[in-house]
């Protein structure tokens, strides 16, 4: 990112530059690039963001459904809606464990990866399969 803006854009294109950074560093860089001149260096900036809090730090806002613009505003504007403020509302506060993720996916209960999990360390002695149980 410090290479493009070094080149001063006038359109910079971002696809989820946010999205392998905790929260915080990204709060950090957004306020360091807004801070300088303007809006990241006086650059138009298309940004497409999955993480709920990148998407409100923009000043403008382009809800996409199925390839198509369903909402246009600030985030501020948009929050009326009560489907967007659904979906505001929808960032996880931490990582989503295995299980949760196989019941998303697959629609296998939590309880049921748990239990073949317990059941797959007993067999193997433990989680590495090696020592502390009987095989």
């Amino acid at each position: 990112m410090a290479r493009a803006l070094a080149a001063r854009p006038a359109v910079l294109l971002l696809d989820d530059p946010f999205s392998a950074l905790d929260v915080g560093t990204e709060e950090r860089i957004i306020t360091n690039l807004r801070g300088g001149e303007g809006n990241l260096g006086g650059a138009t900036t298309l940004l497409t963001a999955h993480r709920p809090s990148t998407v409100a730090l923009a000043d403008r806002v382009l809800l996409l459904e199925g390839g198509k613009i369903v909402a246009d505003g600030t985030h501020t504007e948009l929050m009326k809606l009560p489907a967007y403020r659904a979906l505001m509302s929808a960032e996880p506060e931490a990582p989503a464990s295995l299980a949760h993720i196989a019941d998303m996916l697959f629609g296998i209960a939590e309880s049921e990866v748990s239990a073949a999990a317990e059941s797959t360390q007993n067999r193997e002695g433990s989680p590495t399969g090696e020592g502390g149980g009987t095989q």
